[in-house]
């Protein structure tokens, strides 16, 4: 959290655009390049001491979730299917989903929280790629929304998007001072390119490596590259003599590309002509953003190794966007509510459960979380939350569905329990990545060279016994405080359904294992383990070892609804008395 903090207080500021300070150089009469290089350095380079604002003030934050695609091209070499992942760019800031190996119908579901700066100029760029081994990433198609076409009243808006092709986007802004030069009987042109902000995102890495082309009359001009930024700072001086008033200075923006043509970004078109009007003689300098536009004069496209091959993007994604404006108050206003909350919450729960709509329950999970955390009385809610659970349902659905409780107990696992998570699962995730051999199951999925079944099962019970030990190992490491609220769980369960012999270690499995491990191991990028995406064997092997420690924490066997898993079976029925054995041991826990 503090680093991402610390990130976000950087971008803040070293992106600090508006500087009344510009001006009153530029208006200064020693117009000497060397001293004005210097002087605007500092100014837009400047990264001035934090300070955290002073209420009340507004805070923006966007979520961005990314559901699934439909339609999408087969873009791999030879054809036949496509490797799709989704990249999201906001402000300058990454994302970036897991990688679906040979799939035209990608579900991701994955979720992203950016914080905004601008949301009126703010651009979320979700672009869909084709992940390739050897050669450069292709890219399917894109999706541009500006976040001042969103509601600011916290309203998702969910629907299917059409991709299209990146070189169809154009955004952000360019500030640009030209300041007139008498040059005796003629006029000249002084054009300082400052910087530019919110650009569209053109390269693998979300980010563009922008550049300008000025031209002037007969006058052409180049800046230097600005390597991975979406908001450039250039701070370069062009000097044009004998201008003609009535010609346009125009500015291209492109994107520098090693390997391939450079990508056309935008440009912008600045009149001449205001500026060296008779009536113009006490103000020689013009300084102002500048809206980015498509080139008029042609079309541009991007190239076959950047896009896909016939440059026309396809198919949709289907996302859910939500921007929320937070009005932050001076902490007394929020006592009366802190009151209420603290003292009352038993009473207040149901109401927030009736009136927030389910799409929003995971926030308001995440909101009332930190709060009570804040307090020292998280563990307090949860089981205040699951007596009430409890005493509406049956045993057969038990925890099943996604209240607020578990809500709240997803996200405190992952608040408190990821150091744990790392320590524990971490050799047995490089191991994986690492795997050469297939370990497949299904003979509907065997390829050439891993068609024995004997070895493929010897080599997925060799994982599978790897990640077991490495949970049932390290028990003493889980968090006190986790094991209260799992402890306690237990105990309510036991309580309720004292005929149902099983009933309590199932619902303590389904937390424990069923919302943490399990999912930790089928998407170790989504836990923080490794940026990287694994490759289809390694994943493939995550992918069955979940199954069946899935199948051992709800002490059950693999049965016709997938029977090339059976051969696990027995390693189910061999453990189940020392899976019982640690779910006695992780609830056995005293409050002190």
């Amino acid at each position: 959290g503090n680093r991402t903090r610390a990130r976000h207080v950087e971008r803040t500021y070293s992106t600090k655009f508006d500087n009344p300070n510009i001006i009153r150089v530029l208006l200064s009469k020693d117009h000497e390049e060397p001293k004005l290089r210097e002087e605007l350095y500092k100014i837009v380079h400047e990264v001035p001491r934090f300070r955290c604002p002073q209420p009340p003030y507004t805070d923006y934050s966007l979520s961005v979730s990314i559901a699934e695609a439909r339609n999408l091209p087969a873009v791999n070499l030879g054809g036949g299917g496509s490797d799709p992942y989704c990249s999201v760019t906001v402000e300058g800031e990454l994302y970036r989903t897991r990688t679906l190996w040979n799939d035209l119908e990608p579900f991701w579901a994955e979720t992203f929280e950016c914080r905004v700066m601008n949301p009126k100029t703010a651009v979320c760029q979700c672009t869909v790629w084709d992940e390739e081994r050897v050669l450069m990433d292709q890219i399917i198609g894109a999706v541009q929304i500006p976040t001042r076409s969103l509601p600011f009243d916290g309203t998702s808006q969910e629907k299917w998007y059409s991709l299209a092709p990146v070189a169809s986007f154009v955004s952000g802004e360019i500030q640009v001072a030209l300041i007139r030069r008498d040059l005796g009987e003629e006029q000249g042109l002084r054009i300082i390119v400052l910087q530019a902000r919110n650009l569209p995102s053109k390269d693998l890495n979300g980010l563009s490596d922008p550049y300008v082309k000025i031209r002037l009359g007969k006058n052409k001009f180049r800046s230097k590259v600005a390597k991975a930024t979406l908001n450039p700072v250039w701070q370069e001086i062009f000097d044009c003599d004998f201008v003609d008033p009535s010609q346009n200075v125009v500015i291209s923006i492109y994107d520098w590309d090693r390997f391939s043509k450079d990508d056309f970004i935008g440009e912008v078109k600045i009149s001449c002509a205001a500026l060296f009007s008779k009536q113009n003689k006490l103000r020689p300098v013009d300084c102002k953003w500048h809206t980015i536009r498509p080139d008029s004069a042609k079309k541009k496209t991007t190239t076959a190794s950047k896009e896909t091959k016939d440059g026309k993007a396809k198919g949709e994604v289907r996302l859910r966007v939500r921007l929320a404006e937070d009005i932050i108050l001076k902490p007394s206003d929020y006592s009366e509510l802190t009151s209420v909350l603290l003292h009352h919450s038993t009473d207040i729960m149901p109401i927030f459960v009736q009136v927030i709509p389910a799409a929003d329950m995971d926030l308001l999970a995440r909101t009332l979380l930190r709060f009570f955390t804040n307090y020292g009385k998280e563990v307090e809610l949860m089981n205040a939350l699951c007596d009430e659970e409890v005493r509406h349902c049956n045993v057969d659905t038990l925890f099943r569905g996604n209240s607020l409780f578990s809500r709240l107990v997803d996200n405190y696992m992952k608040l408190i329990g990821m150091d744990y998570l790392h320590n524990t699962l971490t050799p047995f995730v490089e191991e994986a990545y690492a795997l050469k051999k297939s370990c497949e199951m299904d003979p509907t999925k065997f390829s050439k060279g891993d068609s024995d079944p004997e070895k493929n099962k010897a080599l997925l019970l060799q994982f599978v016994r790897m990640a077991f030990n490495a949970v049932f190992n390290t028990l003493a490491k889980i968090p006190p405080k986790l094991r209260l609220v799992l402890s306690h769980v237990r105990s309510v369960i036991m309580a309720k359904f004292p005929d149902a012999a099983e009933a309590h270690y199932i619902s303590v499995s389904c937390f424990f294992f069923l919302r943490f491990i399990v999912p930790s191991i089928l998407g170790p990028s989504l836990f923080g383990f490794t940026r990287e995406r694994p490759s289809p064997i390694p994943e493939r092997a995550l992918t069955l070892t979940a199954k069946t420690l899935q199948n051992l924490a709800n002490l059950c066997e693999f049965g016709e609804k997938e029977p090339y898993m059976k051969p696990m079976n027995q390693f189910i029925r061999d453990h189940i008395p020392r899976m019982k054995e640690f779910l006695e041991k992780l609830c056995d826990i005293s409050e002190e």
